[in-house]
């Protein structure tokens, strides 16, 4: 429902309208700051000078402040209270969360400063695991991208933000970088045995799932 361009359903109550009319309104804000960040992340990318690469970037981590201020402040805050990864709410969060960091020009940066990494790793990590088509599919005898995680976008969440980092959330850098280098000396491997074999050595998904297990225990003894 838009107010003045479509007609509403009779059955709606005015403070559902009102509900609906305020989302849509967000929901631009949003997508303007969405624009804004890309917009600042570019000038930062392609400025030859490191002044203005430095004020770029501090422009396009404000908005990207008003990226996450303007979200769906539900799966936001549900995205805080996830203890189990396959619920209808985790993935509803990675499905949101996945689409915000495509569009992050700066966590890159972030991520890099805040492990004491290449910056140049974590941008490959980025594209493997959120932008490229990494994953061969069977099904359509095609690549696509991989399939939203919510502890994968948890875990990028805070490596971001640089606060409550988690072993688990390190271990998933390190894993990342040695499944790519697997893939990249051995060009015939399928995804799932560089998969295990990256996990032999960082083994980020049983990490992962003592965190939420223990996270799963102590909402019930809160119970």
């Amino acid at each position: 429902y838009f107010p003045g361009i479509s007609t509403a359903d009779d059955t709606w109550t005015d403070e559902e309208l009102k509900k609906v009319e305020k989302a849509s309104k967000q929901e631009a804000r949003r997508q303007y700051a969405r624009r804004q960040a890309e917009r600042f992340g570019r000038l930062a990318r392609y400025s030859l000078d490191e002044e203005d690469r430095e004020r770029y970037y501090r422009k396009a981590a404000e908005w990207e402040k008003r990226v996450e201020k303007f979200s769906n402040p539900a799966i936001i805050m549900s995205g805080a209270r996830i203890t189990d990864p396959f619920s209808k709410e985790a993935e509803a969060f990675a499905e949101m969360y996945y689409e915000e960091i495509r569009s992050f020009s700066t966590d890159v940066r972030k991520i890099a400063d805040n492990l004491g990494k290449d910056e140049a790793d974590i941008k490959k990590i980025k594209a493997y695991l959120f932008e490229e088509d990494s994953l061969f599919d069977p099904d359509t005898g095609g690549y696509r991208r991989f399939d939203p995680d919510c502890a994968i976008a948890q875990s990028w969440q805070r490596l971001m933000i640089g606060k409550d980092i988690r072993p688990h959330d390190r271990t998933l850098i390190e894993h990342e970088l040695l499944e790519m280098k697997i893939k990249k000396e051995n060009p015939e491997i399928e995804h799932w045995k560089a998969h295990e074999l990256a996990t032999k050595k960082f083994d980020y998904p049983s990490e992962a799932m003592e965190y939420y297990g223990n996270l799963e225990k102590h909402k019930k003894i809160r119970r």
